[in-house]
């Protein structure tokens, strides 16, 4: 495997089972209020991000149906464990700092596919999403260092 094919496949991987922990995170927030309204946010991120991020994943035909699978579950486990927030698990991942910390990590690898297939294939949506993830993940890495 090349090695801009390696770090597309963790940054889908990385952002997919972010996405899912975001939407864990959402419902374990929204999870003690009952009112309509709140539903909403839920509902939005459902719609806008989880759904098409999972139709993605499952789309993808480079990786094998097992594969595909076992990134799918792995994201619906990430979300589910960050809307149960388990005792078992230590409580600095559902700290700020952590999440900063991981999407700083997330965006770089996915600034360094999209930088690396730019300068390899000349492909100026691979330079945009790499400058966009790269400008996400420094400003994520530079709230983690400053806090």
């Amino acid at each position: 495997m090349q090695f801009h094919q390696i770090t597309l496949a963790l940054g889908i991987i990385s952002i997919y089972i972010g996405f899912s922990v975001a939407l864990g995170l959402i419902l374990h927030d929204h999870s003690s209020v009952s009112s309509a309204s709140h539903y909403l946010p839920i509902l939005g991120f459902i719609l806008l991000v989880f759904i098409p991020a999972t139709a993605m994943v499952l789309s993808y035909t480079v990786w094998s149906s097992f594969a595909r699978l076992f990134v799918t579950c792995a994201g619906w486990l990430a979300g589910f464990l960050s809307a149960a927030q388990p005792d078992w698990i230590p409580t600095l991942v559902w700290q700020r700092h952590f999440q900063r910390g991981y999407l700083a990590l997330a965006m770089g690898t996915v600034a360094i596919w999209g930088l690396s297939s730019w300068a390899i294939f000349s492909s100026g949506a691979a330079m945009l999403i790499g400058l966009a993830a790269l400008t996400a993940g420094s400003s994520s890495a530079r709230a983690l260092l400053t806090t």
